[in-house]
C-alpha cells in the first residue's frame, strides 16, 4: 500500500496517486479484496498519510488469510519526520497499535482488528510494526 516509486516484486503495488504508475490504482478503505484472501501487506509510510485508519486496519484484518502478516514503516512520533511532512494526518507510537489487538478490547471500541504484536521497536526515526492475524 502506498507503493509510490518503489514498487516491490512479488508485490501488488497499490498507490491512490496515477502518476507513480502503481499496479492498482486505489483510494482506500475499503479494499476490493475477498476476506481472507492476502498472505501479506506492506505498508511503508503510507499509514500517517491515511485519516480513516481505524476502517483501513479493520480492512487489511479482514482480507489477511489466517497467519497472515502486515509490516508497517511509519515515522516515529516523537521525531521531526512525523511533523515536518503538511500530508502527515496523525503521528504513531509504539502504543498506538496496541488498539488493534485484544490488549485494548475492554475498551469496546468499534474495531474488529484482533491483530498480535510480534514487533513493535524503533528503529532511528523509525517506528517498525509487524502484526499477524491470529
Amino acid at each position: 500500500m502506498g507503493t509510490g516509486d518503489k514498487k516491490l516484486p512479488g508485490y501488488l503495488n497499490v498507490d491512490a496517486n496515477p502518476e507513480v504508475h502503481p499496479d492498482l490504482v486505489l483510494r482506500i478503505p475499503p479494499l476490493p479484496f475477498g476476506d481472507d484472501s492476502i498472505d501479506e501487506i506492506h505498508a511503508s509510510h503510507f499509514l500517517e498519510h491515511v485519516s480513516e485508519l481505524v476502517e483501513l486496519m479493520d480492512e487489511c484484518f479482514r482480507v489477511l488469510k489466517s497467519g497472515g502478516i502486515m509490516s508497517i514503516v511509519v515515522p516515529y512520533g516523537l521525531t521531526h519526520l512525523a511533523y515536518q511532512d503538511p500530508y502527515h494526518v496523525r503521528f504513531f507510537v509504539p502504543e498506538s497499535f496496541w488498539y488493534f489487538t485484544e490488549r485494548m478490547a475492554y475498551l469496546k471500541y468499534p474495531i474488529k482488528a484482533r491483530f498480535e504484536i510480534l514487533v513493535n521497536e524503533i528503529y532511528d526515526k523509525e517506528l517498525l510494526v509487524t502484526l499477524r492475524k491470529p
